[in-house]
C-alpha cells in the first residue's frame, strides 16, 4: 500500500480549510462549482482580491467571469483551440464560420474569453438552439405555405399580388424549399409592398431586418409600376439570417413605395440552400422609416446609460457611436439593456447612488426608479428557499423604508423592468444586514417576468432593508413598488414631525410638500393633498 494521489486529494478536502487556492480539488477556475476557490493559486488570487466571496462562498458563475477576464489569453477566429459550446479562457473557437458570427454580435468572444454568453451565442446562432418567435403585435402572412399567392415576378407561374406590410409592424410568415421529380429546386418567394412615406417628400432612414430559422434573405427594391416587375439587382439593401441570427441594414432612399422580397437561400440566388418544409421555414419580417438620414447618434435625445425602445443615444457626447461600433444592432434597432450596460462599462458611468448596504436610498410606499448597472456586490448570500435553490445574489442595490403605518406591506419589481431580478428585504438598519425576513427570484404570477416579489410584516419604529439584484451576472434597470395592503395606524395620526402634538407645524410640513410625495403624506397613499390635512385636523392635540 502508499500514499498515492488519491490519499493527497483526500486529505486536501478533509484537513485543509476550505477557500484555499490552487488546491487540485478545488475545481477549474473557469467551471462553475459549489465550494470556493479554485485550483490555478495565481488566477485563484486575482478573482477573490476583486470579489472575496468567491473564496468564502463558492465559485459561482460571476467568479468564472472573473477568470476569464483576468486569467485568459486572447486569440482569436484563426488561432483559437477551444470548443464554441464550452466555456475557456482564450478568445475565439475552433468552428471558424461560427466563431466569425458570434464575435461579429459580441467583439470580446474573440479579444478576451469565450465566456457564458459566447456558448449561448453558439448554441443558438451555430447549433440551431433558437426558434423564431411571432410577437403578439405581428402581422401573419396571408399565403398558405405552399402556395405561390404572394409571389409576383420572382418565381414562375405566381400571382402578380404582393401582400402589404405595415411599416415598424413586424411580419410572421412561412418559406419552404423542396426537389421537384428530376432535381428541379421549387422554392417560395413572398412579396410585401410598403408605402415609406410619401413619394417626393425626400429622402428617409429605412431600416430593414429579417429572422429567420433556415438561411434565407430580404432585400428592399424600388417598387415596379402597377402589372411590372423590377429586377433584383435594383436593391437597395438586402440582409439575411439562420439560426435566428438577426440580419439588419439601414440605407437612405427615397421616400415612396417599396417592395420587401423574401426567399430561402443567399441573395440573389432563390432556394441556394438545403431543402426544408413548411414547418422548418418560419421567418419574422419588418421594414420602418424615420424622416431624413440623420444618424440617431445625432438625433437621439436620450442617455447612453438608460435602456430605451429607439437607436441611438445623446450623451455623453461620443458614447453612442463608440457603442454602435461595437455593436450595430443600438443603432438599428433599439438601445436595449445590453447597450446600456456597453455604454455604462465603455464611457464611465458611475455606479448607483445607492450601491452600497450603508447608502440605501429611503423609500415610501409607491413607485421607485432604480439601476443596478455597475452596481457591486456587497451583500451576503441568501438561503436556497430564495425559489432558485442557489445562493447568488450579485449587482445589488439598496433602499432602506421606516413605515408610517403597520401591517403588510408588499414589495416588488414587477412591472416596468429591463432584467431577471432578485429580491430580500431585512429588518434592521446595520449593515451588512443579518435579520433576513424575506426573499423572492420569480414571482410567478407576474407576467410578463421574471420579476420578484416580497410580502412582509411591517411594525412602526422599525427600518427594514430591501436589497435588489440579480440571480447571476445581469444588471438593467426598473422599478420598485411598496403596496401597504392592510395599514394601520403607527402613534399618533397626524403628528409628522413626532413632537407629541398635532399642531400647525404638521399643517406646514403638508402645505410645504403639497402634491408631492414622502413628507407630509400622513395616511401612506402615495401623494400629500386635502385627505392627509383631515388626518391632521381629526387628530389634533396633544397625542
Amino acid at each position: 500500500m502508499e500514499w498515492d494521489q488519491s490519499c493527497v486529494d483526500t486529505a486536501n478536502l478533509i484537513c485543509l480549510p476550505i477557500g484555499v487556492c490552487g488546491l487540485s480539488t478545488a475545481g477549474s477556475c473557469f467551471a462553475i462549482h459549489f465550494n470556493p476557490a479554485c485550483d490555478d493559486p495565481n488566477c485563484c488570487e486575482q478573482v477573490c482580491a476583486t470579489d472575496p466571496s468567491c473564496c468564502t462562498a463558492q465559485w459561482d458563475s460571476l467568479c468564472v467571469q472573473r477568470a476569464l477576464v483576468n486569467c485568459g489569453t486572447p486569440s482569436g477566429c484563426a488561432t483559437a483551440t477551444g470548443s464554441c459550446y464550452e466555456v475557456h479562457p482564450s478568445g475565439g473557437c475552433v468552428d471558424a464560420e461560427c466563431c466569425e458570427i458570434v464575435c461579429s454580435i459580441e467583439p470580446l468572444c474573440c479579444n478576451s474569453a469565450w465566456d457564458f454568453f459566447c456558448v449561448a451565442a453558439a448554441n443558438c446562432y451555430c447549433a440551431g438552439g433558437c426558434n423564431v418567435v411571432c410577437p403578439g403585435n405581428a402581422t401573419q402572412e396571408l399565403e398558405v405555405c405552399g402556395q405561390k399567392k404572394n409571389d409576383p415576378c420572382y418565381n414562375p407561374g405566381a400571382s402578380i399580388q404582393g401582400q402589404s406590410i405595415v411599416p415598424g409592424l413586424p411580419m410572421c410568415g412561412r418559406l419552404f424549399v423542396e426537389e421537384l421529380q428530376g432535381g428541379a429546386i421549387n422554392a417560395d418567394v413572398d412579396v410585401f409592398v410598403a408605402q415609406l412615406g410619401a413619394a417626393g417628400s425626400g429622402q428617409i432612414t429605412a431600416t430593414l431586418s429579417l429572422t429567420s430559422k433556415k438561411r434565407a434573405w430580404a432585400a428592399l427594391i424600388p417598387a415596379p409600376p402597377i402589372g411590372g416587375c423590377n429586377p433584383l439587382t435594383m436593391s437597395v439593401a438586402d440582409v439575411w439570417s439562420k439560426n435566428t441570427l438577426v440580419g439588419t441594414k439601414q440605407v437612405c432612399v427615397p421616400a415612396g413605395k417599396y417592395w420587401v422580397v423574401v426567399s430561402a437561400g443567399i441573395f440573389p440566388t432563390i432556394g441556394q440552400t438545403e431543402t426544408f418544409p413548411c414547418a422548418d421555414g418560419r421567418f419574422l419580417l419588418s421594414v420602418a422609416f424615420v424622416t431624413g438620414c440623420d444618424s440617431p447618434c445625432q438625433v437621439s435625445t436620450e442617455s447612453c446609460f438608460v435602456p430605451h425602445s429607439t437607436p441611438g443615444c445623446a450623451t455623453p457626447s461620443g458614447c453612442c457611436d463608440l457603442v454602435c461600433l461595437l455593436d450595430p444592432f443600438c443603432c438599428v434597432v433599439e438601445w436595449d439593456n445590453a447597450c446600456a450596460i456597453a455604454a455604462s462599462t465603455s464611457c464611465g458611468a458611475p455606479p448607483p447612488v445607492n450601491d452600497a448596504c450603508a447608502l440605501a436610498t429611503p423609500v415610501t410606499v409607491g413607485t421607485t426608479l432604480f439601476s443596478t448597472i455597475l452596481a457591486t456586490t456587497d451583500g451576503p448570500p441568501v438561503p436556497p428557499e430564495c425559489d432558485k435553490g442557489v445562493t447568488a445574489f450579485k449587482h445589488d442595490v439598496w433602499f432602506s423604508f421606516q413605515p408610517k403605518q403597520p401591517g403588510q406591506v408588499r414589495a416588488t419589481t414587477c412591472g416596468d423592468t429591463s432584467f431577471d431580478t432578485r429580491l430580500a428585504v431585512y429588518r434592521g438598519a446595520s449593515c451588512p444586514p443579518s435579520e433576513l425576513i424575506g426573499c423572492n427570484d420569480d414571482d410567478r404570477e407576474c407576467v410578463p417576468g421574471p420579476f420578484s416579489t416580497v410580502v412582509f410584516d411591517a411594525a412602526c419604529n422599525e427600518v427594514y432593508l430591501i436589497r435588489i439584484g440579480g440571480l447571476q451576472n445581469v444588471q438593467g434597470i426598473g422599478t420598485l413598488t411598496l403596496e401597504a395592503l392592510d395599514p394601520g395606524t403607527c402613534g399618533c395620526a397626524g403628528d409628522l414631525n413626532d413632537d407629541g402634538v398635532v399642531d400647525g407645524a404638521d399643517i406646514a410640513i403638508v402645505l410645504g410638500n403639497w402634491g408631492g410625495a414622502g413628507d407630509g403624506d400622513a395616511n401612506d397613499d402615495g401623494i400629500v393633498d386635502g385627505a392627509d390635512i383631515a388626518i391632521i385636523l381629526g387628530g389634533w392635540g396633544p397625542c
